[in-house]
């Protein structure tokens, strides 16, 4: 006898695997849709706390390095136009306590670090953020790298020559602006720093502080507006 094959139920058996096959594959996607978004929004979340952070922090570095600029200008000035009399004390203090302002910009990195080591910036699903995000990378590290090279005048000339000169380093916390004053274990006394003004040797110094910082300003514009940029872009989003 021979056995009839049962179509119909090979064919809704069939069905149903190749149903449940799709369904896999599609709860798959879903589940990896899912994934991507939540990493999308922890990402977006991520960079905007931290270009947030950054604005603040560079307002603030701005800020010293326009003081460190106003000093070393004055000091210049007051080097070529007035004698070196203890009448020029206190200004003389002020002018040297505000140029040994030394810091450094570095803005919270962590999630354009996390996005660029990822190696897919297309998680963004915003190819202008992407490059926007490259572009202020190369203009950090430019700005950084000039800002370096002031710690370094600060470190290897300004510092070593107010020692050498016997100027009381540890009493130079005179500072016009109280808002950068750290808390210091010392109640300064005035140093005979006024001295210096007419050491041609100082003054050198002084205008390579003057040049450095000025180096650095050049390169805010070009930082603050990608840095306002970003901003603009994720507060949009």
């Amino acid at each position: 006898m021979v056995q009839r094959i049962p179509w119909l139920r090979v064919f809704v058996e069939g069905a149903v695997i190749v149903l449940s096959i799709l369904l896999a594959f599609g709860i798959d996607a879903w589940w990896d849709g899912v994934g991507e978004a939540s990493r999308r929004k922890a990402l977006l979340e991520g960079l905007q706390a931290d270009f947030d952070l950054a604005a603040t922090q560079f307002e603030v570095q701005n800020a010293i390095g326009q003081t460190v600029v106003e000093a070393t200008e004055r000091w210049l000035e007051l080097s070529r136009s007035a004698e070196a009399s203890p009448s020029l004390v206190p200004l003389a203090d002020t002018l040297l306590s505000e140029m040994l302002y030394v810091t450094l910009f570095e803005p919270p990195l962590g999630a354009v670090e996390a996005l660029i080591n990822g190696g897919d910036m297309s998680v963004l699903e915003d190819p202008q953020l992407a490059r926007d995000l490259t572009t202020w990378m190369a203009l950090l590290n430019t700005y950084q790298e000039r800002e370096e090279y002031a710690v370094a005048v600060y470190h290897d000339q300004l510092m070593p020559y107010l020692i050498e000169s016997g100027v009381a380093v540890a009493d130079l916390t005179w500072v016009s602006d109280t808002t950068f004053a750290p808390d210091y274990p010392l109640t300064p006394r005035h140093t005979d720093g006024y001295r210096l003004l007419p050491d041609q040797r100082f003054q050198g110094i002084v205008a390579n502080v003057w040049y450095a910082r000025n180096d650095i300003r050049a390169r805010e514009g070009p930082l603050r507006e990608a840095l306002e940029t970003i901003r603009g872009r994720l507060a949009d989003r």
